[in-house]
């Protein structure tokens, strides 16, 4: 099914927020937003973005087992261009929530008669507290993740409508992007193709014998590195069921309070404003299904596998990682569901003004929240206000000193991409083991770098301590926040010790 005009038989009447030009529009504004406080307001970056920073120092095929590279690779090359990984992590995070946003609606303009509904159904992802909070301080793979998923669908319906060969060679295509993009990925397609074969329109699209074509292209790849490289396969897989297997011992109400909120956290406060717009006051009730509509059909059962693995996540496996954010990479199309089931029944425009009130004020707290954070990063406000902490300042302090290109040393592979943001120029490295190590590059400056905290301090003395090293800072550098509306200096003093470039530490 196509959509048309719409509701309101003709698309003149359409207000500017239901056009395609208002959708991109308004899309645009919320991730414009987000980037503008990310880059223009002296942001710094978040762990798991730090930890990406770190990785990110030259281009491997594998980093940490525990997530794929394609992230890795993307952000390297941004920071080639970019020149600030302040910069290119922002630019990544945003311009992949905007993609996502525009394949979703792409897909929402093919499944929705309503206009109105195909608009709601995109800001719907701003009443996702996984996008309206989460993705600007805890998401990097995720959010890449989306981007394929978004696509998958919509690559399905397509093929739903008209099956080709391009369909389903990219269909594989995908597959392969989404594996590179997170591991999680590969629930969502299972999920995806199960559904496909209970419903009987698309199931017709997979037991095509084109889909071999698919199944060619996404197993191709990962026969080629299993053959090549099985050993950092098997670790990988090693690594994975490990993170399955945490909290194994959690007592079933535990697991059951975990599922829950899980499942009802990653809709709010989505649920809360779709009911109130459109059920709480005077308005007709959706019918229960769309007869003849296989795509609402299919994302009602997929949601359904998805929430049964869940399920079996939980209580057959034993894994208490059960977080909302965890639900994002199989439930990110329940919004358009939910849509597709007001689109048979005729709405008063105060519900849909309702529902848009409430997308407003919600984006504008979490802006507020943000722009307070950075403006006037105070304690009370925000604690150690991690988002402002003043290592842009610090790296301009540290290239006055020693130059653009020094090696800098932090206790954990955070603390070595934040480091690396800081001095882009530079090469970090953990005390830490980890994983990956960037390639060796002799000369210049090696220093150790650390915040003057006591926890900091007394991790980095036992874990120098283990190499035969004492913790003797021959350097200290206070620098100041940027916080326009404090009305007193905040301050953070970082600790530098000199190191032989010639050190394990070092190398």
């Amino acid at each position: 099914m196509t959509a048309t005009g719409g509701t309101a038989d003709s698309p003149i009447a359409l207000p500017f927020w239901a056009r395609p030009s208002g959708v991109v529009f308004f899309a645009g504004l919320w991730t414009g937003a987000f980037l503008f406080i990310a880059t223009i307001l002296r942001s710094n970056i978040g762990n798991d973005d730090a930890l990406e920073v770190y990785q990110s120092q030259s281009l491997e095929l594998f980093y940490r087992a525990r997530n794929p590279a394609l992230y890795d690779w993307m952000l390297y090359g941004l920071n080639g261009t970019t020149g600030s990984p302040f910069v290119s992590v922002a630019i990544l995070n945003y311009a992949s929530i905007l993609a996502c946003a525009l394949l979703l609606y792409r897909l929402a303009r093919h499944v929705l008669a309503d206009p109105r509904l195909q608009a709601l159904s995109v800001y719907s992802l701003a009443l996702l507290w996984v996008v309206a909070y989460d993705s600007h301080r805890i998401l990097t793979h995720t959010n890449l993740n989306i981007v394929v998923i978004a696509a998958t669908l919509l690559t399905l319906h397509a093929l739903g409508r008209k099956r080709t060969v391009a369909g389903y060679l990219l269909l594989g295509l995908l597959f392969v992007v989404g594996m590179l993009a997170k591991y999680a990925y590969g629930v969502f397609f299972g999920a995806l193709v199960a559904a496909a074969l209970l419903e009987s329109h698309y199931r017709r699209v997979i037991l095509d014998p084109r889909f071999l074509l698919t199944l060619l292209v996404a197993a191709t790849p990962f026969a080629v590195l299993a053959s090549l490289y099985a050993d950092e396969l098997r670790t990988i897989a090693t690594t994975v069921d490990g993170v399955v297997q945490t909290g194994t011992q959690a007592p079933f109400i535990d697991k059951l309070a975990a599922l829950a909120a899980a499942l009802v956290g990653y809709l709010l406060p989505f649920l809360v404003v779709y009911g109130g717009a459109f059920f709480l006051r005077d308005t007709a009730p959706p019918s229960p299904h769309r007869p003849g509509d296989p795509f609402l059909r299919l994302l009602g059962i997929m949601l359904l596998i998805a929430m049964f693995a869940m399920i079996v996540w939980a209580f057959v496996v034993g894994s208490t990682q059960l977080r909302s954010r965890y639900m994002h990479g199989v439930w990110l199309p329940a919004p358009l569901f939910f849509m597709m089931l007001l689109d048979r029944t005729a709405h008063p425009p105060r519900a849909f003004r309702s529902f848009l009130t409430a997308t407003a004020v919600i984006t504008g707290v979490v802006v507020a929240i943000y722009v307070g954070s950075r403006l006037a990063p105070s304690e009370a406000l925000c604690g150690s206000c991690r988002p402002s902490i003043p290592y842009q300042q610090l790296g301009d302090a540290l290239e006055a000193r020693y130059g653009p290109s020094p090696t800098l040393v932090g206790y954990s592979a955070v603390d070595a991409g934040y480091l690396r943001a800081a001095v882009p120029g530079a090469r970090t490295l953990p005390l830490e083991e980890h994983p990956y190590r960037p390639p060796a590059r002799g000369g210049g400056d090696c220093l150790l770098v650390w915040e003057a905290t006591s926890r900091g301090q007394d991790r980095l003395a036992d874990a120098m301590a283990g190499r035969g090293l004492p913790l003797l800072p021959d350097e200290e550098l206070t620098v100041d926040w940027w916080a326009p509306l404090l009305p007193y200096t905040r301050q953070t003093s970082f600790l530098i010790q000199r190191l032989s470039p010639d050190s394990a530490l070092c190398e």
